[in-house]
Order: structure tokens, then sequence, then C-alpha cells
């Protein structure tokens, strides 16, 4: 049996930014977004931890829908 859980806003970035944190060389990361606010402190917070992995050698990949940078 499968199981799902469902985070709200808050606990999403906190649950994603503590999987980031856990990541080693050669991992992968991909995520995709409507928006993506890097002046919001939860996204500011994994922003950082996804700049963190990056140099620690891990794929990061990034999609954010244009909408959000052309604001």
């Amino acid at each position: 049996m499968k199981t799902y859980t469902i985070y709200n806003a808050r606990e999403y970035y906190l649950e994603t930014t503590k999987l980031v944190a856990a990541t080693n060389r050669g991992d992968r990361v991909g995520l995709i977004s409507m928006t993506f606010w890097p002046d919001e402190p939860l996204i500011n917070t994994l922003f950082r931890e996804l700049t963190n992995a990056a140099k620690r050698g891990v794929t990061i990949d990034l999609a954010i829908d244009a909408f959000s940078l052309m604001m």
C-alpha cells in the first residue's frame, strides 16, 4: 500500500530544505515551482541549501514559471 504525505506551504519548504541538506556528492535534486521568491524567509533558506548542495557536487535542476521572474 502506498502512503502519501500532504504538507502545507511551511511544512513543504521545511521538509524540502531538510531533504536537500541531506544530499551528497552525485545526488540529484529536481525542483519544479510555479513561484519562487528568494526574499521570502523559508524560500531563502531553501535556496541557500540548494546552493550549498551544488557546492558539494549535487546536481540541482530548477524549473520555475517565468511569470515569477517577470514580476
